[in-house]
Order: structure tokens, then C-alpha cells, then sequence
């Protein structure tokens, strides 16, 4: 029976798909370390008049959403494994960031269908990183495969979602997303 992974070790492993997300442009170079991803994503946001600053906190709370919820659901389903339960709370853990953001970009202009569009035109890169994030975490198990990291989550959703808080992932980006 496999030990039960950490609730950091979790996190560090949806960190780790939230940056696969943000940094999935074709020629991006590996994502950096755990905090250095956190301090860059700031640096970004901080640089942006305040009028766009709710829009990037808005893409970038969508990319983890989509990333931790759709894509890493839909890798699992291909290897077998059904996280519909682990899909369904990481959603409800997220409903006010996800309303906000929803909120913002539609006044920004776009839909989040606009968006989940623009995410599958990147979707096989995604889907890339996912499954090697997903053997990250088989392997911190002493497991071998995408299968395996996709079975500790379905059989630990509680474990899984609790690691996985944009707001404690991305706190400054959290603020302004959330702030009025």
C-alpha cells in the first residue's frame, strides 16, 4: 500500500501544472522552480498598469483551473482512471475565483469559452506536461507510471484538492483577482 503523499508534495505537484500552464507558449523554455514561478508571476502582475492587472489575474486563475480541473481530468480518463469526484471538488473549492474571473474577462471582452478555445489550440503541450507532472508525483510514490499518479488522486481526492489553492499558490494574484 503506497504512503500517503504530503499535502505539500501535492501542492508542489499542482504548482507544477499551474506553471505548465501559464508558461505553454511554444518556444518557453522549462518552468522554473516552485518560487521562482510564484516571484515571476508577481513580477508580471506588478508590472501591468492596474488596469490589466485583473485581466492577467483573471487568465492566470484560468489557466490553473483549466489545467488542474479539465486537462488533468481528461489525461487520467485516457489512462483509465476516472477523477470525475477529484474534478467536481477542485471545481467547487474554486467557484468564487472562477465566478470572478468568468466576470472579468467576459467584461474584458472574452468568454471562458473564448478562452477554453484558446487553451486546446495548446492543448497537446498541456497534456504533455500534465502527464509528466502526474509521473512526478507516481514517481515521489516509487511508482512508474502516468497511471499511478492518476490512481492516488482518484484514491485520495480529499488529499489532492486540499494540496491544489490558487490563493495559497499565487497570493498577490489572488488579491487582485478577488478584490473589488
Amino acid at each position: 500500500m503506497p504512503q500517503l503523499l504530503t499535502t505539500a508534495r501535492i501542492a508542489s505537484v499542482s504548482l507544477l501544472l499551474a506553471v505548465a500552464c501559464a508558461h505553454a507558449a511554444p518556444q518557453t523554455p522549462a518552468a522554473p522552480a516552485r518560487a521562482e514561478a510564484g516571484a515571476a508571476a508577481s513580477k508580471d502582475l506588478n508590472s501591468l498598469p492596474l488596469a490589466d492587472q485583473k485581466r492577467f489575474a483573471a487568465g492566470r486563475f484560468l489557466g490553473f483551473y483549466t489545467i488542474n480541473g479539465r486537462t488533468t481530468g481528461d489525461v487520467c480518463r485516457a489512462e483509465g482512471v476516472d477523477l470525475t469526484a477529484y474534478v467536481k471538488a477542485f471545481q467547487r473549492k474554486h467557484d468564487a475565483e472562477y465566478e470572478r474571473a468568468d466576470k472579468i474577462m467576459v467584461a474584458s471582452g472574452f468568454s471562458t469559452a473564448e478562452m477554453a478555445s484558446a487553451t486546446d489550440a495548446n492543448r497537446s503541450r498541456l497534456e504533455e506536461k500534465v502527464r509528466q507532472s502526474l509521473l512526478d508525483l507516481a514517481t515521489a510514490m516509487k511508482k512508474t507510471t502516468v497511471k499511478d499518479g492518476c490512481d492516488y488522486i482518484a484514491a485520495h481526492v480529499s488529499d489532492a484538492v486540499a494540496g491544489q489553492s490558487f490563493a495559497a499558490q499565487n497570493p498577490d494574484i489572488e488579491a487582485v483577482l478577488m478584490s473589488n
